[in-house]
């Protein structure tokens, strides 16, 4: 181990080898270089040494920090001297107790860190290396006392923005996991990852917040969905039967009510031709398929709750759906894909600004799958151009409501051939059943 320390340039570390007992300190190089990364997108640019000290200060237990540390203090260059009088204090102490153990928060603490020293020492310079490097001999006395009257502060608001991070991940893991089930474990820690706070943390806090308000509205529209799909039933030659009525199809042959069989076959002859024979009806519940806009602009809030995101309570509102109708889901922008509430989850959580609405997609999408018996719901808040022609035959064959998200424009096709409505309010999303 002793050999391997000095090949990676770590004599001149704050710490002893036996940091890193029981691995080898090249196990720890995969946590360093993504901390390297991070730190050269802002081109901050430390030395292997320092990151690799700043990474174990965080991850390892404070008594094993403590009692690695390189003696006599005499000996000590400036970059031993700013470490050891940052890990001797409490706060340090405190902050240490939360990342330990944590290969992703000792991260985020290591970037907070280096990006710090540089705002405390040169605001105006942003080598690391060359600042905090034993070579230094002008104004070192200078240096270290301002940022051991900032040491306080500096290791106050790393904790703060830790314990943040900690919360939001930790929150929207949970709610994937509850809407999608373990299997988006993966993908939601890729999408939740300290690099991905890290390069942005405001559309981090957006995705957290949409994820809230997406559990949200899931269970609020729960609440409501049932009572209100329960009524809506459509006389069908399929499903359970419903009560008495006049033949309409011939498949309803089989479905012939008793008092037909002992009528003579002249009277019988002529009710059937004439469709005035008496079937036993059946019917089937309306089934829901939900296209839901994916654009950019439907991350932005919604202007009927201020606190929610027009796409959070639109993907609330078809996961209620699937799960107590078992409806489809379908995203769309430019393209429309039929998704699981996997599917949904990833999507909001890799949200990205910009992008099209192309409803001619969606149109094509519900001739395609062909169904009369669908009840189809289109949420959008950007409605385009679509063919009069296309829309008329849709319209007149499926049944299809436009849920309209204000701010946004009306074509002739939309009122001419759709019913809409205009979701002023999330609730208006249940006049759609």
């Amino acid at each position: 181990m002793t050999d391997m320390y000095h090949r990676l340039g770590l004599a001149k570390s704050l710490f002893l080898p036996k940091i890193f007992e029981p691995l080898p300190p090249e196990y720890y190089i995969p946590y360093v270089s993504e901390i390297f990364n991070i730190l050269r997108y802002r081109r901050i640019r430390p030395k292997l040494y320092q990151m690799m000290d700043v990474f174990m200060s965080f991850y390892k237990p404070y008594q094993t920090i403590m009692s690695s540390v390189k003696h006599p203090e005499k000996h000590r260059n400036i970059w031993q001297r700013i470490l050891y009088n940052f890990i001797t204090t409490q706060q340090f102490q405190r902050l240490n107790a939360v990342t330990s153990g944590s290969e992703t928060l000792s991260i985020l603490a290591s970037v907070r860190f280096f990006e710090r020293l540089v705002k405390y020492v040169d605001p105006s310079s942003k080598e690391i290396s060359s600042k905090l490097s034993p070579d230094v001999v002008q104004k070192t006395d200078e240096l270290f006392q301002k940022l051991m009257q900032n040491r306080e502060l500096i290791l106050l608001e790393i904790k703060e923005e830790i314990k943040e991070f900690k919360e939001m991940q930790e929150e929207a893991i949970e709610i994937a996991q509850m809407i999608a089930g373990a299997g988006g474990h993966g993908y939601t820690h890729e999408a939740l990852s300290v690099w991905e706070y890290l390069k942005d943390p405001d559309t981090f806090r957006k995705k957290i917040s949409i994820m809230r308000n997406l559990w949200r509205y899931l269970r609020k529209f729960s609440t409501s969905i049932p009572t209100a799909m329960m009524k809506e039933q459509m006389v069908s030659p399929f499903g359970g039967i419903y009560g008495v009525g006049v033949i309409q199809d011939p498949r309803q042959i089989q479905d012939l009510h008793i008092t037909e069989h002992v009528l003579p076959f002249e009277i019988f002859a002529l009710r059937l031709l004439s469709q005035q024979s008496l079937v036993m009806q059946r019917a089937t519940a309306i089934k829901p398929v939900v296209f839901i806009d994916k654009s950019g602009s439907m991350a932005e809030k919604y202007w009927g709750d201020l606190d929610a995101e027009k796409i959070a309570v639109a993907c609330g509102f078809g996961l209620a759906l699937h799960r107590h109708l078992n409806a489809e889901i379908y995203l769309f922008d430019t393209e429309v894909e039929k998704v699981s509430p996997k599917d949904v989850v990833r999507t909001l959580l890799t949200l990205r600004a910009g992008g099209g609405t192309s409803i001619t997609g969606v149109l094509e999408e519900i001739k395609r799958i062909g169904k009369t018996t669908y009840n189809y719901i289109v949420i959008t808040d950007g409605i385009d151009y679509v063919d009069d022609q296309l829309a008329k035959e849709v319209s007149s064959k499926f049944r299809v409501t436009f849920i309209v998200i204000p701010p946004a424009s009306y074509y002739d096709w939309l009122t001419n051939y759709f019913r809409y409505i205009v979701a002023k309010d999330p609730r208006d999303f249940l006049r759609a059943l």
